[in-house]
Formats: structure tokens, sequence, C-alpha cells
């Protein structure tokens, strides 16, 4: 048997669209978080953040649903390169 898994499509996103993703209820709220990665995430292309800025901030603030350490630990492995560009974007920040 297989173990049915959700998945998230990255893409172009709008702040409302990133709303359901994040589990936040309005996007003062989503301002508010994002206000310490402004430099870290880079401006919008519009009215949309482009994938990779969609990657960011998923990875920045979490998603809604919990996920299973199993997942988290494998995550993390992918997202090294992620963890590195905080760590050193925090550094030079404090």
């Amino acid at each position: 048997m297989s173990e049915k898994k959700n998945l998230l499509t990255v893409e172009g996103m709008t702040k409302k669209a990133l709303l359901p993703i994040l589990g936040l209820p309005s996007i003062k709220v989503l301002n508010r978080k994002l206000k310490p990665y402004e430099k870290l995430i880079g401006k919008k292309h519009g009215w949309y953040y482009d994938c990779k800025q969609v990657e960011l901030i998923i990875s920045l603030l979490g998603v809604k649903k919990v996920i299973d350490s199993d997942e988290v630990d494998s995550t993390e492995k992918q997202n090294s390169a992620i963890q590195k560009r905080i760590a050193a974007f925090e550094k030079d920040h404090k």
C-alpha cells in the first residue's frame, strides 16, 4: 500500500493566495510576520511573489498542517541551501 501524501504546487502567488497555505487569518497578519524578512524575500513582481520567494516564505513561516517527523528530517536535508541563506541573513541583521 502506498501512503497518501499532501503535495503543494509552488507557483507565483499573491499574499491572499498564501493565507490558507500558511493558516493565517488576514493579509495584515501576513505582513506583520513577513516584516523581519523583507530584505531576504525581496520585492514582489507586480502583485505576485515568484516561485523561489513563495518557497522561502513557506520555509520561514511553515505550512498550516502538521507533518510527520520523518518528513521534517528529509525536508531539512533538501532545504539546506535555504537554511544556510536564512542563517546568514539572521547573522547579518542581529
